[in-house]
Parts: structure tokens; C-alpha cells; sequence
């Protein structure tokens, strides 16, 4: 009795370590199934990649239209700073001829200050052209890589609509081979089989019985030929 009790006991245990050995695979798988559900598909990463990318190339469009606007402003400036300039020249050249000396020398202070305002505007204006270049070329890069970006998100697409279509293709040879489909197939392959045998099997007794009567007949009519002559 205690050696059945011990049986049973460590029956129990072998049992429950099986159930917990199962248990831990399933919650592995568990833990699996959502790592795999929770990571990101590389086409939707990349799709963020190119919103984001394309957000960049707004916001740098932004920065050149402004940059050029800038540059325009210099460009305004300077042609304001260069008609006060022509300005204070000519008259320089009146004040000179009319022998208003402290008046000259007043229009040359003006023109001199002018001059150098000329130059750092000049300087800016420069600064600003370079910069506005710079820009530009920033986003034609900017724009040639959303490009590519576009192209890539293409291939990946592709590689992506194939590797679906040979799983399923693989699938469908698998079950059609293995699986289900194999078993329906090879189930109505047998019972057609079978059908056609008892069809067949019909026949031939039809024709055989047809045979027979047949020849029941031509001996009968042979017995009564047989009777009349006898007669």
C-alpha cells in the first residue's frame, strides 16, 4: 500500500514538473508573441522617418524664403545708401561751385559716414547671398534624400509584397502537400475510386445479365424450333 501511495506521489510530481516545464514555454511564447507584436514594422519606421524627414524640409523652405527675404532687404538698403551717396556728391559738387565751403565740407561728412554704412551693408548683403546659397543647397540635399527615401520605402514594399506571397505560397504547397487539402483531396480521390468501381461493377453485371437473357432466349426459341419439327 505505502509502495502505491509512493507511486502515486511521484506520479503526481513528474506530472506537475511537466505542467510547469509547459507552462513556462507558453508564457515564453506569450512574452514572444508580444515582443514580436510590439516591434515596429520597418515599413511604417520608415514612413515615420520620411514624415519627420519632409517636416525638416518645410521648416528649412521656411528658413530659406526668409533668408532670401533678408538678402532683399540688404539689397534695398543698399540701393538706398548708394542714392543718398549719389545725393550728397552732388551736393558736394553745388556747394563747391558755389563757393559754399562749410556746406561742402558738410555734404562730405555725410557722404564719408555714408560710405561706411555702404560697406557694412555691402559686407551683410554679401554674408547673406552666401548664406541664402548654402541654404538652398541644404535643401535640394534635404529634398534628393526624401527622394531616395520615397525610393527605398518602394523596394522595401516590393520585398515585402514577395516575402507575403511566397508565405502564402508556401503555405498553400504545404497544405496542399501535408495539410488539409491534402487529406479532402486524397478522401474524394478514394471515394470517386470506389464509385467508379461500383459503377463499373454495375455495368458489367447489367451486361452480363443482358447476355444471359439473351441466351435464354435463343434457347428457347432453338427448343420450340426443335418441338415444331418434331411435329
Amino acid at each position: 500500500m505505502e509502495n502505491l501511495f509512493n507511486n502515486v506521489k511521484d506520479a503526481i510530481k513528474n506530472d506537475f514538473k511537466i505542467l510547469k516545464k509547459q507552462l513556462g514555454v507558453y508564457e515564453q511564447e506569450k512574452v514572444q508573441q508580444k515582443v514580436k507584436r510590439e516591434a515596429k514594422d520597418p515599413i511604417d519606421v520608415l514612413n515615420k522617418y520620411i514624415r519627420e524627414s519632409e517636416a525638416e524640409v518645410k521648416n528649412a523652405l521656411v528658413l530659406v524664403e526668409r533668408q532670401k527675404m533678408l538678402a532683399e532687404e540688404f539689397s534695398n538698403e543698399l540701393q538706398q545708401t548708394e542714392n543718398e551717396i549719389n545725393k550728397r556728391k552732388e551736393q558736394v559738387s553745388i556747394a563747391t561751385k558755389a563757393g559754399a565751403d562749410e556746406m561742402a565740407q558738410k555734404a562730405l561728412e555725410l557722404q564719408a559716414v555714408l560710405e561706411v554704412r555702404k560697406e557694412k551693408i555691402q559686407k551683410g548683403y554679401e554674408m547673406a547671398l552666401e548664406q541664402l546659397n548654402e541654404l538652398e543647397h541644404k535643401h535640394e540635399e534635404m529634398q534628393n534624400k526624401i527622394k531616395d527615401l520615397h525610393i527605398k520605402r518602394l523596394e522595401l514594399m516590393g520585398k515585402e509584397n514577395v516575402l507575403t506571397m511566397k508565405e502564402k505560397m508556401n503555405q498553400i504547397l504545404k497544405e496542399t502537400e501535408f495539410g488539409e487539402g491534402y487529406i479532402k483531396y486524397e478522401t474524394l480521390k478514394n471515394e470517386m475510386n470506389e464509385q467508379e468501381k461500383v459503377v463499373d461493377e454495375t455495368y458489367n453485371m447489367t451486361v452480363f445479365d443482358a447476355k444471359i437473357q439473351e441466351l435464354a432466349k435463343q434457347m428457347n426459341a432453338e427448343h420450340k424450333k426443335d418441338l415444331d419439327d418434331s411435329m
